[in-house]
């Protein structure tokens, strides 16, 4: 009985796996261009609405999480690249990332601070 049960348990998770790896990939298709052997486990969004501006190469895995603001931004990750988990890289004007790069978990990478520099503008 026991194996019976264990055996069903496995076969729920592998399903529920794959089909978080279903919609991983679905969200990715709306937000971003990429080639078909990328792997993607993280999360993208693209406030731009303009897929075209996150772009991912051939063989790269993202775990992390990529992000365009409202307001600007560009995405490039080259080809054989891989981005680790809970990374988040996140653009107002463009980040481009080479070729065969490695970027370990918990980096965040920023093109802006999100804020005007000037002080009055920063009170509005």
């Amino acid at each position: 009985m026991f194996n019976l049960k264990h055996q069903l348990y496995l076969l729920i998770s592998k399903f529920l796996e794959e089909q978080e790896r279903i919609e991983k990939r679905q969200q990715l298709s709306e937000n971003a261009t990429f080639h078909s052997s990328v792997k993607f486990i993280g999360k993208c969004e693209n406030y731009r609405g303009d897929k075209s501006l996150i772009t991912i190469g051939e063989n790269t895995i993202i775990l992390g999480e990529l992000f365009l603001f409202t307001h600007g931004g560009k995405i490039e990750i080259g080809k054989n690249c891989y981005i680790g988990e809970k990374t988040g890289i996140r653009s107002a004007n463009s980040i481009k990332i080479g070729n065969e790069v490695i970027i370990a978990d918990d980096v965040n990478i920023y093109d802006t601070d999100a804020h005007s520099l000037n002080y009055v503008l920063r009170q509005k």
